[in-house]
């Protein structure tokens, strides 16, 4: 064996560059001692938790089956099978765990299932927590995901943290009996034991409806622990019922890149007083349940900046006016050519209700403010009433973002609100040469010339198609022949409606699915058959039949396995 192939380092690299399957790594760790050495070291860099507790001596654990726990959305289904420690632990016990957890860089810890379930047993954590490890579990840890369910387990999750640690995210379960106030406690002791911290998440679930607890003291936890990490966290991501003064505590965080806090209390739409040119190193802020008046105010308090994505998903504040100061905020305070994402949505869902402030359109005043932005990526903005612009508006917008990737402006189907824009709309933004995904709300019943497109107008990217509610004519053909010549490669057309006029079975409601249901089987026909749209006319005419027999017969779904299909 050369030497070269002898050198830890340059094994580690290759075992790791080469992203093997533990398969593969197992005869590789059989060659040498030097080559088992590395590959157990790597086997063992991102292992499960119950892999790690199956070191345990034989006659310590078992797996157990149990049923669901009561008020589980899991509840009357079949048991779960869930690990057990089932008898005390000893010193001696963690020899073997202990030799393979100085390896793992990344864990998951009772974080596997969704919701309040989990597959470790009540007495894993009695046990550890009466016997723990005599050495630090973790010496190397450097990603930690985890999730507190039940009273001891914010102590277990302490025993994991090492001073390696530079992302932790804990999912928190309040009604299993979990105290605010231990976790607070981690949250300080993660503070204390991890200097290098960088990515912090945190994430409260309520599915019992349950009164929410004071979160006074968890606020005062994680922002202990921003300022307490001296200059190394970047990304802050929370989700639990936040005070109006929680965000601006993190302003003077001069290290934070990307923010997102989702409020899960109607105290979000308070709004705050921000310090000036606070959030130095922002590039990413993402805010649900927050008021959009709020975002205005922190967007107002900084200078220029170098934004990359703004997301903003609110509760019952928005309004046309304030969704136009915003949109003037970002244009004034945020660097034209940096920003890539813009995604408002003017109403979301609290505890499963939809709240609308005024239900509005978004019109082109709205969205002037970000012509500026050439280097737009992704635009999504729903308002209750979907948006009210020209053929002649969009024109003047597409010109404006020719990078765009994206483009979202339906609402909620309003039909007493019709949309204004005809299928001319979606011509000029052939432009956006990255354009894969369209969703506006479009008027299909008057069908313009399907005359050849120029070269210049025509996008081969584009594959998704949604009008929102919007009419169409008879001639389901003419459609789909017009949006082939622009985007000749759609693959998905979508009709969405106001789902109460859709459970009634309403009859404008169920024409126009059907017509545009149709236009999608064209398309499909068409690429199922390998020929232009333009062409199926000349085929059903050879054929003898109608293009809505050829649908019937060549428009369904194929399988990648099937061969083509021959039509003579």
């Amino acid at each position: 064996m050369h030497r070269a192939l002898q050198i830890p380092e340059l094994l580690l690299d290759i075992f790791q560059a080469g992203e093997y399957e533990k398969c593969d790594l197992l005869p590789l760790a059989l060659v040498c001692s030097v080559w088992n050495a590395v590959a157990v070291a790597v086997l063992w860099e991102e292992p499960k938790a119950t892999s790690l507790l199956k070191l345990l001596p034989l006659d310590a654990w078992r797996v157990v089956k149990s049923m669901p726990n009561s008020g589980s959305i899991f509840a009357g289904s079949k048991p779960i099978e869930r690990f057990a420690i089932v008898r005390p632990l000893t010193a001696s016990d963690w020899e073997r765990v202990l030799k393979r957890s100085c390896y793992v860089r990344s864990l998951r810890w009772d974080a596997d299932y969704d919701y309040d379930e989990s597959n470790l047993d009540q007495s894993v954590y009695s046990r550890i927590l009466a016997s723990p490890p005599p050495a630090t579990l973790f010496p190397a840890l450097r990603d930690l995901t985890c999730a507190a369910r039940n009273p001891k387990s914010a102590q277990v999750i302490q025993l994991f943290l090492a001073p390696s640690l530079g992302r932790f995210v804990m999912m928190f379960y309040p009604w299993r009996g979990v105290r605010v106030t231990d976790i607070a406690a981690t949250l300080a002791a993660l503070g204390r034991r991890c200097p290098h911290l960088r990515v912090l998440g945190f994430d409260s679930y309520n599915y019992q409806d349950i009164p929410w607890l004071d979160f006074t003291l968890l606020e005062n936890a994680i922002v202990d622990l921003a300022r307490a990490s001296g200059g190394a966290l970047t990304t802050l991501s929370i989700n639990m019922p936040c005070s109006a003064v929680f965000l601006p505590s993190f302003a003077r965080c001069s290290s934070l890149v990307d923010v997102s806090v989702e409020n899960q209390t109607p105290e979000g739409l308070a709004i705050p007083t921000y310090p000036s040119d606070g959030f130095p190193a922002l590039c990413s802020l993402a805010l649900t349940g927050i008021s959009i008046r709020s975002a205005s105010a922190l967007v107002k308090s900084w200078g220029r900046r170098a934004m990359e994505d703004i997301s903003i998903s609110t509760l019952s504040d928005v309004t046309s006016r304030t969704l136009l100061d915003f949109t003037q905020a970002v244009s004034d305070h945020c660097k034209p050519r940096a920003l890539h994402l813009i995604l408002i949505r003017a109403s979301a869902s609290l505890f499963g209700e939809i709240e609308v402030a005024e239900p509005f359109a978004v019109r082109h005043a709205h969205l002037a403010p970000l012509r500026a932005f050439s280097e737009l990526e992704m635009l999504v903005i729903k308002a209750s009433r979907g948006s009210r612009i020209t053929d002649t508006e969009y024109a003047d917008l597409a010109r404006s973002w020719p990078h765009l990737n994206t483009i979202n402006l339906t609402g909620m189907c309003e039909r007493d609100t019709p949309a204004v824009a005809t299928l001319k709309a979606l011509l000029p933004f052939a432009q956006c040469r990255e354009l894969t995904d369209i969703s506006l709300e479009l008027n299909a019943v008057a069908v313009p010339p399907h005359t050849t497109s120029p070269a210049q107008v025509v996008n081969d990217k584009v594959t998704s198609l949604s009008v929102g509610d919007a009419p169409i004519g008879v001639n389901s053909f003419a459609v789909a022949l017009y949006l082939s010549k622009v985007y000749p490669k759609l693959d998905t057309v979508q009709y969405e409606c106001n789902p109460e006029l859709e459970d009634e079975g309403e009859p404008e409601t169920v024409r126009r699915q059907e017509r545009w249901s149709t236009v999608e089987t064209i398309f499909r026909t068409a690429r199922n058959l390998k020929v232009p749209v333009e062409e199926l006319q000349t085929l059903s005419r050879n054929l003898k039949t109608s293009i809505e027999d050829m649908c019937a017969v060549y428009g369904d779904h194929k399988d990648e396995d099937e061969g083509d299909w021959d039509v003579y």
